[in-house]
């Protein structure tokens, strides 16, 4: 799966949440990391970022390493983050379930249409019919 890059008002959100520092090491950082990588069907949300230096990134890469994630879903977790959705990945393939609950962490973080649309890869349609799942009205451009 193409990494997606994150969306400045996504980042900025992560920043701030974790006071630029990274969630590894501690050192103070501008770098965003993925606890779920994109190939293994981590999303780039919120739920999904953390902060992450350089060199901790470069030493996780794309591992699945339990310590890793365990490091960064405790980071998210002790921050009111919503984590429900990792449990419906499965080999590369995120079901309906935890695409419904993106969009409506997105939906109640401020993004519009298009920047949930930038942020995860889904389609208007998906997203409009996501939106109308959890109880929006209509989709806000």
């Amino acid at each position: 799966m193409a990494r997606k890059p994150w969306l400045p008002k996504v980042r900025q959100l992560i920043l701030d949440r974790d006071n630029h520092k990274c969630v590894y090491c501690g050192n103070t950082t501008s770098g965003i990391d993925h606890v779920i990588p994109i190939y293994e069907g981590g999303l780039t949300i919120p739920a999904n970022g953390v902060c992450c230096c350089k060199s901790c990134n470069s030493k996780k890469g794309t591992k699945l390493d339990e310590s890793w994630i365990v490091k960064g879903l405790q980071r998210l977790i002790q921050h009111g983050e919503n984590v429900n959705w990792i449990a419906n990945i499965r080999h590369n393939n995120v079901e309906i379930e935890p695409k419904q609950q993106a969009v409506s962490i997105l939906l109640n973080s401020g993004f519009n249409t298009q920047e949930i649309i930038e942020s995860t890869g889904l389609t208007y349609n998906e997203v409009s019919g996501y939106i109308k799942l959890v109880g929006e009205s209509e989709c806000v451009e």
